[in-house]
């Protein structure tokens, strides 16, 4: 059985980690509306900050239209 919350705590660390290492500004996340995206994002701020990671919308069809058209709001609010 995997730990959720050390592995949860294990990405956060190594994020932030990479991050200080390579010396970049921040994260850019490719939101595609998807669950996988939106895990990418949501522990890339929870690392660094949201000041620090930048979301860009993916081309191509989303995993539903009203993914995608929420986007915003639910970017917005984190």
């Amino acid at each position: 059985m995997v730990d959720v919350e050390l592995a949860v705590k294990r990405t956060i660390s190594f994020l932030r980690e990479r991050l200080s290492e390579t010396g970049a500004d921040g994260y850019v996340v490719g939101i595609s509306g998807g669950l996988d995206s939106a895990l990418a994002a949501t522990l890339a701020v929870e690392a660094v900050g949201n000041e620090q990671v930048s979301g860009m919308m993916l081309l191509g069809a989303p995993s539903a239209e009203s993914n995608m058209t929420e986007l915003p709001t639910h970017t917005m609010n984190y």
